[in-house]
């Protein structure tokens, strides 16, 4: 790749969407009835998602690809909590485009995510559009994005993305 400058790549950011009830409608309804706290912790629904590390996206070879699974890259990482008799399902949107790329760099893209978890829920790696159901308690979940080109190769500069998760 001679004369082409290199690509500068920003970290893949996870946007964490946790479905949950509220608590109560002000303090003071809090400060009268501790017991109800702690009953509404533990046996309401509650789904909580906390970006653990952002993950990273690095190039291929032939830069047809921008990738967290590309040497050097890093799949971004939640902890996800459930509680609750209800079983959550957690998805990732599907990507339309980088957050941030130089002028074409999202053109002619193809984006597609993965994700697996360990923990309360075990399971392999799977699509990113198909739900996944975990069980009560915590899982760590471990997000992949890969760009391709289906043309030329990306062209020279930053470029970032986000990633939205769903509990549901």
């Amino acid at each position: 790749m001679r004369g082409r400058k290199p690509l500068t790549l920003l970290g893949l950011t996870l946007v964490a969407i946790a479905l949950q009830a509220p608590l109560f409608a002000s303090t003071s309804q809090a400060q009268q009835n501790p017991d109800r706290i702690r009953g509404w912790q533990k046996n309401r629904n509650f789904c909580q998602i906390v970006l653990v590390e952002p993950g990273l996206l690095r190039p291929s070879v032939d830069s047809m690809a921008l990738s967290s699974k590309s040497a050097g890259g890093r799949a971004g990482v939640v902890d996800v909590t459930t509680r609750g008799r209800r079983r959550h399902r957690i998805i990732i949107d599907q990507a339309t485009g980088f957050s941030r790329a130089p002028a074409q760099g999202n053109g002619d893209v193809s984006i597609t995510t993965s994700f697996s978890g360990q923990g309360a829920t075990n399971f392999g790696e799977r699509q990113g559009n198909l739900r996944r159901r975990l069980r009560r308690g915590t899982t760590r979940i471990e997000t992949h994005m890969e760009a391709k080109r289906l043309t030329d190769p990306f062209p020279a500069g930053e470029y970032g993305a986000e990633l939205t998760i769903r509990c549901e």
